[in-house]
């Protein structure tokens, strides 16, 4: 459960960076945070990817993220770790979510399935369900995990951090931003006291 300093930074905060595995919830948890906080939606796979699925070149991404990343308020939704460079430095907070691989892998294996009876307009592309995809959200945990945790403790070290275990997290805080306002914000958690837990556990 989130604490009242957490609900108070969400609050505050312009700028939100949802992160964590494919299929831990993210769009659920950004799309519930701009609701709740008036900010408007950005979602990586939308400015990602183009009809094909086919990704944009690295230089235009990058040109792109950057423009995203400079708008004065977000809840941005996508890890994207290779190019978490320029956006964590404009955050305000991080969300990140902690989720076991099996049931990342479930949820994106049933999106694209239930993505095959949906009008193209109301999702982007997306990843296919390639060999390689399957790996990179199996191994999430363990390769790209610590590749997040370590840029943020490097680029955004005195900046809150919320860690939420899975759905189960995720549907708490979704209940306590409908439930309560947040209090005043004293500071928050700063980033660098939630890394070392993340990075005990990021072998689950």
């Amino acid at each position: 459960m989130a604490s009242d300093a957490d609900l108070a930074v969400l609050c505050q905060a312009r700028r939100i960076l949802v992160l964590g595995s494919p299929g831990a919830g993210k769009t659920l948890l950004a799309t519930s945070l701009c609701r709740h906080l008036g900010l408007p939606l950005v979602r990586l796979d939308d400015f990602f990817w183009k009809p094909g699925p086919v990704r944009l070149p690295t230089d235009e991404w990058r040109t792109r993220v950057a423009q995203l990343a400079a708008r004065p308020s977000w809840v941005m939704d996508g890890t994207y770790e290779a190019s978490l460079d320029l956006r964590i430095p404009s955050a305000d907070a991080f969300v990140y979510i902690q989720s076991s691989r099996w049931i990342c892998l479930w949820r994106v294996v049933i999106r694209r399935l239930l993505g095959r009876w949906r009008r193209h307009e109301q999702s982007s592309p997306g990843h296919t369900l390639t060999p390689f995809f399957v790996r990179y959200v199996f191994q999430f945990p363990v390769l790209t995990q610590p590749a997040v945790l370590k840029l943020i403790a490097r680029d955004g070290p005195a900046r809150p951090l919320i860690v939420l275990d899975g759905a189960r997290g995720v549907n708490r805080l979704i209940h306590q931003l409908e439930q309560a306002p947040p209090v005043s914000p004293k500071g928050g958690i700063p980033a660098d006291d939630r890394l070392a837990k993340l990075q005990r556990n990021h072998h689950a």
